[in-house]
């Protein structure tokens, strides 16, 4: 199993994305640790209401979480 790869998928996408690019890693035979998170990165953005396609931080709980990926438009560090 991957080193970070959680049990129960992140309810937020771009998590969800990160734990199943790990899976995949794992499958391919490449490393899976800390290292590894700085290979990647998430551009989020938003999907509903007026500011759909707009740019959208990491919450703070997904910061955690993805560690070391390259968060274009940012990741948050406090709750709100």
């Amino acid at each position: 199993m991957p080193d970070l790869a959680l049990q129960e998928a992140p309810t937020h996408g771009y998590a969800a994305a990160g734990n199943q690019a790990l899976w995949a890693r794992e499958q391919a035979g490449l490393p899976t640790g800390p290292d590894a998170l700085a290979e990647m990165s998430v551009d989020n953005k938003r999907l509903f209401g007026g500011s759909a396609g707009s740019s959208a931080e990491c919450c703070a709980n997904c910061t955690g979480i993805l560690g070391g990926v390259d968060a274009i438009p940012g990741k948050k560090t406090t709750f709100p």
